[in-house]
């Protein structure tokens, strides 16, 4: 954390930030409230811009509804093209217009384009900032105005070329710089330079970058006509946050925000929890149909929690394997259910035999005048040998079939299946505990 003193007078503050990056602008902005004004005069509005995109989303919204119109303007004139379009996405569509209308002509055109994508493509998240020039120009034409226009780039890493509007290929800035003048541009670009559609899914778009290992991805139209770029760090950035939303699914904590008061996310969680308070007495009524057997045999609700833990433990690990290979598109539905359910074989039948000898142990040296303890160890191990596989069943199948539904495959993580398989263990355990204690 940068030490800045807001104390000093301005002209010594703009020097101390001077090299600040505008990342840790951002939190000096969100932590000093009181000196936000003096900070802006410091760096400037320009700077200001560039830091102010990494506010939480919140902060953005609020800040930028108090500034007059004026302000406004000379905010959004400093935002990146992507940038602002992510910007104005915060707000609600009726709103839209309102920014829109604080633009310049051009600038207005090009972002109403990149609103016009939908959210989940390529084209959505692609910026217009980018070096496209004719192939048919000189290694030295195109040299002179990558200089001239870098300024107004941040991307040169790579520039692109087409052929009558159609796009060709990309060259490294780096071989444009060692190209002999008196070469041909037809001979040093790679017309095989992977690209995406505009259509094309994002996580697709995303996917090539990883694959094909390239710091920037054209995004072209059905024309084959460029329409902007994709960075590595904006896939860096995307698949940050589709790790996020993944993770905050498989223990259902959506719109999670940090900015959020206590009482906001205290009650974006409580209904989850009231839930699973519901089920659970659903789960008491149904276990009063084995009262006679608890009655009988009360050394069975000693090993309860272990039966619950053990299916709970393993169908948690099987959900949450096949979400995430699920949300990342990494598995093949049959090989993937073939071996979760091998894996779930292999540990419950280790579980199951650890079991009985662990009940078996505790029961024989604790004090107790109980004569089942072989049947009560039977119970337990043959309990968890079939709760601990009908639950992985359960966690690796009903992600599948809500996704088969069109539904979203985390709701399987939330409190519904854990009830659904604390029913089924309970059920199996004092099923097989009904048929070996009292009916044999």
């Amino acid at each position: 954390m940068i030490d800045i003193n807001f104390e000093l007078p301005v002209s010594k503050l703009k020097e101390a930030l001077k090299n600040v990056h505008p990342s840790d602008i951002a939190v000096l902005f969100e932590d000093n409230a009181e000196y936000r004004e003096k900070l802006i005069e410091a760096i400037g509005i320009r700077r200001f811009g560039e830091a102010f995109i990494y506010l939480n989303d919140d902060l953005q919204v609020r800040y930028y509804l108090k500034l007059e119109e004026n302000k406004k303007r000379e905010l959004l004139k400093h935002f990146e093209l992507d940038d602002l379009k992510t910007f104005i996405e915060l707000f609600r569509v009726s709103y839209h217009e309102e920014i829109l209308r604080l633009l310049g002509k051009e600038r207005r055109e090009k972002v109403v384009k990149l609103l016009s994508y939908d959210g989940d493509t390529a084209g959505s998240i692609s910026s217009p900032s980018f070096m496209y020039f004719d192939i048919n120009s000189t290694v030295k034409e195109v040299t002179s105005k990558v200089i001239k226009e870098s300024d107004d780039n941040d991307e040169i890493d790579v520039i692109f070329f087409h052929d009558d509007v159609r796009f060709v290929g990309g060259l490294r800035l780096q071989d444009l710089i060692i190209a002999r003048e008196s070469m041909a541009l037809y001979d040093i670009v790679d017309e095989n330079y992977p690209y995406a559609y505009a259509d094309d899914l994002v996580a697709s778009a995303v996917r090539k970058i990883r694959n094909y290992d390239v710091s920037v991805l054209p995004v072209i139209d059905d024309k084959k006509v460029l329409v902007g770029i994709i960075t590595a760090d904006d896939a860096l950035d995307i698949m940050k946050e589709d790790h996020i939303d993944a993770v905050e699914g498989l223990v259902a904590l959506h719109d999670h925000s940090d900015a959020s008061s206590p009482l906001k996310r205290s009650m974006q969680r409580l209904p989850w929890l009231l839930m699973s308070v519901v089920l659970n007495i659903v789960i008491a009524t149904f276990l009063t149909t084995f009262s006679d057997t608890i009655d009988s045999n009360v050394v069975l609700v000693m090993f309860q929690p272990m039966i619950l833990g053990m299916a709970g433990n393993i169908g948690t690990q099987s959900i949450a394997v096949t979400i995430l290979g699920l949300h990342h598109e990494k598995i093949k539905p049959m090989r993937h259910i073939r071996k979760e359910l091998f894996i779930a074989i292999i540990n419950s039948l280790i579980s199951g035999l650890v079991g009985v000898l662990i009940v078996f142990g505790f029961l024989y040296l604790m004090p107790n005048d109980y004569a089942d303890i072989d049947k009560v160890a039977m119970v337990v191990g043959i309990s968890l040998v079939l709760s601990m596989f009908v639950s992985a069943l359960v966690g690796v199948l009903l992600p599948f079939i809500l996704r088969k539904l069109g539904a979203d495959e985390k709701a399987a993580s939330g409190p519904i299946i854990s009830t659904v398989n604390d029913f089924a263990a309970l059920g199996i355990y004092f099923l097989v505990a009904t048929i070996l204690l009292i009916n044999m």
